[in-house]
C-alpha cells in the first residue's frame, strides 16, 4: 500500500474572495493513476469517513476531464484541475 499526500488550492471566480489551501494524506493499494487521483479527491473533498467518492465528486471528476490531465504524468506526482461553476481546485499529489 503505497501513502500519498495531497494539496489543494481552490480559487474562487470572484477576485475579491480568498483563496483556500487544503493539506490531506491518504494511502492506496491501486496503482492507475484515475485511481489514485480520485483517492486524492476523496482525501480532500469528502465530508464523510468513507473511502468511496460521491456521485458529485464522480462526476466533477468526469467533467473537468481530469483523466486527459493526467493520461500521461507518473503516479508519484502529479497534478490536475476540477472546475467547478464558483472557482477551480488545483490538486497537487506526491508519493510519500
Amino acid at each position: 500500500m503505497s501513502s500519498f499526500q495531497v494539496k489543494s488550492v481552490y480559487t474562487p471566480d470572484d477576485s475579491r474572495a480568498d483563496r483556500r489551501r487544503t493539506t490531506a494524506t491518504f494511502s492506496t493499494d491501486r496503482t492507475e493513476i484515475n485511481d489514485i487521483a480520485m483517492a486524492a479527491c476523496v482525501a480532500v473533498f469528502n465530508r464523510a469517513e468513507d473511502d468511496k467518492p460521491s456521485p458529485g465528486l464522480v462526476k466533477l471528476f468526469g467533467d473537468s476531464d481530469a483523466a486527459d490531465q493526467i493520461s500521461d504524468q507518473d503516479t508519484d506526482c502529479f497534478s490536475f484541475v476540477l472546475f467547478t461553476n464558483n472557482g477551480e481546485y488545483e490538486l497537487s499529489v506526491e508519493e510519500n
